[in-house]
């Protein structure tokens, strides 16, 4: 089964119009019984190649990094987030922003990540810092290659 796609913006990342949301695979916000290794190779196996994940889901960055190894990196496209830390606490400085990705790196245990969103920034009650110190820190992450996209995820900001 082919699953359509469609280009994200002028990344040149052609996404399916179906992704995995992996949050469930970090057993925070429930029990999540299926195998990881076997729910991801099923996803790619029917077309769906893209993983949406978050350090804020628990063992979900760590959890799919071991259910990606073995396949080729050109067969999926993952998103992680950064920014939340838990229910009430944020960080989007450039520090955490290098030691984040640094880490879902490690987790996911890739060279690179393809999209790379800023988690809730709606829950902040003055959004500055995030064009003034948190963007730039992107950006400079997208130029060195660590990241393909970035992008915010978040609720409605109005």
């Amino acid at each position: 089964m082919a699953v359509a796609r469609r280009l994200l913006g002028k990344t040149g990342i052609q996404l399916p119009l179906l992704g995995f949301g992996a949050a469930p695979l970090g057993q925070k916000f429930y029990k999540f019984s299926a195998d990881p290794k076997e729910t991801v190779a099923v996803a790619l196996k029917n077309d769906v190649n893209y993983f949406d994940t978050s350090p804020y889901y628990g063992a979900s960055e760590e959890n799919l990094g071991k259910a990606l190894q073995g396949h080729s990196r050109d067969s999926f496209i993952v998103s992680t987030k950064l920014g939340r830390l838990s229910e009430n606490e944020f960080d989007y400085s450039p520090s955490w922003v290098e030691k984040s990705v640094e880490r879902s790196l490690k987790l996911l245990g890739l060279s690179h990540i393809d999209i790379l969103l800023l988690h809730d920034v709606e829950f902040l009650s003055d959004t500055r810092p995030i064009n003034e110190v948190s963007l730039p820190a992107l950006h400079k992450l997208k130029e060195r290659g660590v990241v393909r996209a970035i992008g915010f995820s978040c609720y409605p900001l109005s």
